[in-house]
């Protein structure tokens, strides 16, 4: 009987050492250098939510990096999803979602191994970072190669619109060069350099450089737009290139029940002076209605700055 007991307290002994859980389960950089590796491990009561739970704990590693990089060097905002950060990443090169609610197409993550216990998945995975951080060098230099062309056109006409307008196209590939950055810095902080100028500063500096003049029919309608290049900070003088035309057309007929209607034409353009060219041109129209003629023109009048600044905010874009 002695014999017995102590045949199945070994047996027991070899069955718990032969199947015990691999040592990555409860530390993911078992058998990995730190320096060169991120890996993390995911558990899911199926393989591919380990994998997905895998994938999401090696992207929650860049949403705290990056987050707190943001707060100490740009102060610009990012947003996480439970930790995960959702921007897509792209360059001329490639297409890929790096980090994004889309964990299936997170770049570089490697399953390294998986492990099952009791219907509960155990997922390895890992991630390169000196192979990511080459992988984004080169997206990196794509998009400073491409911004530092644009942004060497729009300094060299600077005071022209075409300028502008490149300016704020420009603005999309700069937020997502600073993304690339941002990742560059959680793999390899020593090649994240920011070369290119402030996009945003470029823009306000396009803005200054504009001047645009007023030629309206009407002093409420002049005022009207006067105002509104106030608001945008753009430099309003006689001999500016640009010049915005305006005229107000009123007509009135009569209503029923004794009331009026005035139907008005709003037609505004911009022209450069120095192209002869049309910047954009546009008609409005629209009907107020009164007991009176007078008081339903007022009406147009008092409506005038909001319709101006609605027209000219969709024609020439310029709120950023």
């Amino acid at each position: 009987m002695r014999f017995k007991v102590s045949l199945v307290l070994v047996l027991a002994g070899v069955s718990l050492s032969v199947f015990a859980s691999p040592a990555w389960v409860n530390d993911p950089y078992y058998g990995l250098d730190r320096n060169t590796f991120l890996a993390a491990v995911g558990v899911g009561n199926t393989l591919d939510k380990a994998e997905a739970s895998a994938k999401s704990e090696i992207a929650s590693v860049f949403g705290i990096s990056v987050q707190t990089q943001t707060v100490q060097d740009s102060g610009l905002s990012v947003t996480n999803n439970n930790g995960v950060k959702s921007d897509n990443y792209y360059s001329n090169f490639t297409s890929n979602k790096v980090l994004s609610n889309d964990l299936s197409n997170l770049v570089g993550v490697t399953i390294r191994e998986h492990y099952q216990d009791h219907g509960t998945w155990y997922v390895h995975a890992m991630l390169n970072k000196n192979e990511m951080a080459d992988y984004y060098a080169q997206l990196a230099g794509v998009q400073e190669a491409y911004l530092r062309n644009r942004c060497s056109y729009v300094v060299n006409h600077l005071g022209e619109w075409t300028a502008y307008s490149e300016a704020k196209q420009l603005l999309e590939v700069y937020d997502d060069y600073q993304e690339t950055l941002k990742v560059i810095y959680v793999l390899d902080p020593r090649i994240a350099r920011n070369t290119i100028p402030d996009v945003e500063k470029l823009i306000s500096n396009c803005r200054s450089a504009l001047t645009v003049s007023v030629d309206a029919d009407n002093a409420t309608l002049r005022k009207a737009i006067d105002g509104y290049l106030a608001s945008q900070s753009l430099s309003n003088s006689s001999n500016s290139r640009y010049v915005i035309t305006a005229s107000l057309d009123c007509s009135s007929y009569p209503a029923p029940r004794g009331n009026v209607y005035v139907d008005y034409v709003l037609d505004l353009a911009m022209l450069d002076r120095q192209t002869k060219n049309l910047v954009f041109s546009t008609s409005t129209t629209g009907r107020e209605g009164h007991r009176s003629e007078a008081q339903a023109k007022a009406r147009i009048m008092d409506k005038l700055p909001d319709i101006v600044q609605e027209i000219l905010n969709e024609e020439l874009q310029i709120s950023l």
